[in-house]
C-alpha cells in the first residue's frame, strides 16, 4: 500500500461524519467495525483483536478533550509514513513504522489513540478499522465536565502521555498485549463471545 493510498483511505474515512455507535462507556460511545471482537476493556482502555489476529490498543483520552489539550506533532520523515490529520474540526496524527519485519502503527485523532503490530498485508484492513473507530468516538460533554469537575485534584495530578512522541511507544504497546494476550485471548475463545454488528453503510 503506497503513501498516496493510505492517505486517500484515510481521508475518505475520516472526512465523513458518523451517527452509528455500538460500544457505549461513561462519557463517551463509538463504532466497532464488523470483525473485531473484545479481549479486555475498562473505562478508557480496550483490547481488540480481529480476523487475522492483529491486536488493536485503544486509549480513549477524556480528560484531553475537556481541557483541549492539543498535539504539537511534526511529521516524521524517517517514517515508513506520516502524516497529521484535521477533519470536522477533529485532529491527530498517523504514524507507521517498520518494526521487526512488521509494521507499527500509532494512530492519534478526535483524542483517542490506537496502537496496532501487523503485517504488511493486513495494513489496509487495519487502517481502514482504526479511522472507524477514532471518527466515531463521540463525546458527552455534560457527563464528562460532571466526571472531571467532580474529579479536579485527581485528574490535575495525573501525567498526560497521549500526544507524546515517544521512541519507546512499540515497546510499550507490546507491554500491553503481553499483559492482556494470554489471559484475555483464552477468555475470548472460550466463551465465545458475541460480536455486537450494524449493518455497515
Amino acid at each position: 500500500m503506497s503513501s498516496v493510498d493510505i492517505g486517500n483511505n484515510i481521508k475518505e474515512i475520516l472526512s465523513n461524519n458518523t451517527s452509528i455507535f455500538n460500544s457505549y462507556y461513561e462519557g463517551y460511545k463509538y463504532y466497532l467495525p464488523h470483525g473485531l471482537v473484545y479481549l479486555d476493556k475498562d473505562e478508557y482502555n480496550s483490547l481488540f483483536r480481529d480476523k487475522n489476529d492483529n491486536r488493536y490498543y485503544l486509549y480513549v483520552d477524556v480528560v484531553g478533550y475537556y481541557y483541549k489539550i492539543e498535539d504539537n506533532y511534526e511529521e516524521n520523515d524517517k517514517a515508513h509514513y506520516s502524516n497529521i490529520l484535521n477533519y470536522n474540526n477533529k485532529y491527530g496524527y498517523i504514524e507507521i513504522n517498520k518494526y521487526k519485519g512488521k509494521y507499527f502503527i500509532e494512530y492519534v485523532y478526535n483524542y483517542g489513540k490506537i496502537e496496532v503490530l501487523c503485517s504488511k498485508d493486513d495494513l489496509v484492513n487495519v487502517i481502514n478499522n482504526s479511522s472507524i473507530i477514532l471518527n466515531s468516538i463521540n463525546y458527552n460533554r455534560k457527563v464528562i465536565d460532571s466526571m472531571i469537575g467532580n474529579s479536579a485534584l485527581k485528574y490535575k495530578e495525573e501525567e498526560f502521555t497521549l500526544f507524546d512522541d515517544d521512541e519507546n511507544n512499540k515497546e510499550d504497546f507490546m507491554d500491553v498485549v503481553e499483559k492482556y494476550e494470554d489471559k484475555a485471548y483464552k477468555k475470548a475463545k472460550d466463551e465465545e463471545k458475541i460480536e455486537i454488528n450494524i449493518s455497515d453503510n
